[in-house]
């Protein structure tokens, strides 16, 4: 007969970690830390988690690209290839590009005569597109927080979205050729607020519960760039909701949104990626 049951050996783990931590030693010290990090970083995976699904409920994704041969639609963590030649049609393979050529050989040739700068800017374009037909929902509440943000510093006795005469600009960059890294292969690479020389089209939260708030996507490459402005509708109450809210609550505000997004780019984050594609496909 054992001495002690299995359930008598647990109870007494329990007991003896419960009390080493009334002490206080180095070896202690360190497992408290360690297990005060992992809760800190279950607890945000969970919040990280609940606001991708609250995002992406009601999103409807752009229309997608398709396939020229087949018309078989672009998916999302997929670029088919464009044609080499025109840089304007795209297929999911090369047995329906080739099929296709017979057909597409006119437009193609009369593309290719016109300015090649138009045709990089076409590419540029779409990768620009692709990146926020992906991560969009993300990316309003990271300017909602970043308005706020610059709002609260500007004035810290009235708080309103979005700052007047202020546009936030979102720059992409392209990230490191790397295996994990995820198609678009952009990432938000700086976040600035500038002045506009025109007072922008800002609706008072106290009038309705509707406003509109309004930004810019910036990416350049290989000496071409291209500008998405860029708009969408807010509930005035978000501002409400922050009301309280401190400039260092805004901030990581900002910062887990942009690690968020960044760390899903970079591959660092598949788990929230496939959330992702799964809500998008509902």
């Amino acid at each position: 007969m054992d001495f002690f049951e299995p359930g008598d050996l647990l109870f007494i783990v329990v007991f003896v970690i419960i009390a080493l931590f009334e002490y206080e030693c180095w070896p202690m010290n360190i497992l408290k830390d360690w297990i005060q990090r992992r809760l800190h970083s279950f607890r945000r995976n969970i919040i990280v988690l609940e606001i991708i699904q609250s995002a992406y409920e009601d999103y409807t994704p752009p229309k997608k690209s398709s396939c020229r041969g087949c018309g078989t639609e672009e998916p999302a963590d997929e670029n088919f290839q464009a044609c080499s030649g025109c840089e304007a049609m795209i297929y999911c393979s090369r047995l329906c590009q080739k099929s296709d050529w017979k057909q597409h050989k006119a437009i193609c040739l009369s593309l290719q005569r016109n300015d090649k700068r138009r045709l990089l800017m076409k590419k540029i374009q779409r990768k620009a597109e692709k990146f926020y037909a992906l991560y969009s929902p993300l990316v309003n509440k990271l300017v909602i927080a970043m308005y706020l943000l610059y709002s609260r510093q500007l004035d810290p006795n009235n708080l309103h979205l979005p700052p007047e005469k202020y546009v936030l600009e979102i720059t992409l960059s392209d990230l490191p050729d790397r295996n994990n890294a995820k198609t678009p292969r952009l990432y938000i690479k700086n976040l600035s607020v500038k002045e506009e020389k025109e007072q922008s089209d800002r609706q008072s939260g106290s009038s309705t519960r509707k406003g509109i708030v309004k930004y810019r996507v910036i990416y350049s490459a290989s000496g071409s760039g291209y500008i998405m402005r860029c708009g969408f509708t807010y509930d005035t109450e978000v501002v409400q909701m922050h009301r309280n809210s401190s400039d260092a609550d805004l901030g990581e505000e900002v910062n887990g949104f942009l690690e968020t997004i960044n760390g899903i780019a970079n591959g660092e984050r598949p788990d929230l990626y496939e959330v992702i594609k799964e809500c998008m496909k509902k």
